[in-house]
């Protein structure tokens, strides 16, 4: 029979993403918030190791880059479907104890959910906007859609100034 036993071991406003990482050769999970709050490194003992940033929050997802030693993707800013117009998708490398990088791999409004899948030898972003705009609450007239990517081995050349390229793959997805 399994025992379980509940701990708190941190908090965050709106807890929302859970992510697997491979870190200094040995697993640990990622927990960030949905609203605006931190993303906290978390061993498999629960007990939070470092905090890889203070905010802003709005964390769908989250998912380590393959082949890397920490390095990861994470959605930003979605707080809500009437509020992810400033979404974006960032690389986010550790550089010593608590001290993560943060940078803009590609603004995305709206991005909800993303995968890096691999195929023939090379990683591919997918990425899913569930809308692409809106006027008011609750506003599901402007369709959401699914980028992709080929992801570069080297994401050290991206930043706010120089963003991966998307190409859409499907459009047309309505509420």
């Amino acid at each position: 029979m399994l025992n379980v036993n509940k701990r708190i071991v941190g908090k965050l406003t709106k807890c929302y993403s859970l992510a697997m990482l491979n870190y200094k050769g040995e697993n640990h999970f990622l927990c960030a918030a949905e609203k605006v709050d931190k993303c906290y490194l978390i061993n498999l003992a629960g007990e939070i190791e470092e905090t890889v940033w203070e905010g802003p929050g709005g964390v769908m997802t989250m998912v380590q880059v393959p082949g890397t030693d920490g390095q990861f993707l994470a959605t930003r800013k979605f707080y809500s479907p009437n509020d992810g117009k400033e979404a974006s998708i960032v690389v986010v490398t550790p550089r010593g104890r608590d001290n993560w990088e943060v940078r803009t791999l590609c603004d995305l409004p709206f991005v909800h959910r993303f995968d890096i899948l691999q195929a023939g030898g090379k990683n591919y972003l997918i990425a899913c906007a569930l809308k692409s705009g809106h006027e008011y609450k609750d506003d599901w007239r402007f369709a959401g859609k699914v980028f992709a990517a080929e992801l570069p081995i080297d994401l050290s050349g991206f930043d706010d100034g120089h963003q991966l390229q998307l190409t859409v793959i499907k459009e047309g997805l309505l509420k």
